[in-house]
């Protein structure tokens, strides 16, 4: 799984900037007000992997009494699926 920091670099290099630290650099002090739209981009893109994570994580739950399936809750907001 991409860290955080592998989603940044690899992001800012789509932008065509060496890494994170270049982006930030140009964007941070020249163009604040352009930088959070980037940023919103790079969170969406964790949050994604996050639950992708989260769904090869996941496990069921099965009440044999009142036959029902469903997901155990525990396995999705498990701390394994976050993005560090």
């Amino acid at each position: 799984m991409k860290t955080l920091q592998e989603i940044k670099n690899h992001y800012a290099q789509e932008q065509g900037y060496e890494d994170w630290g270049t982006f930030l650099n140009y964007y941070g002090g020249r163009h604040p007000e352009w930088f959070d739209q980037h940023w919103t981009v790079i969170c969406i893109r964790a949050q994604k992997i996050a639950l992708e994570k989260a769904a090869e994580n996941a496990t069921m739950l099965f009440d044999a009494v009142y036959d029902w399936h469903s997901v155990n809750k525990e396995s999705i907001i498990n701390e394994n699926n976050l993005i560090r």
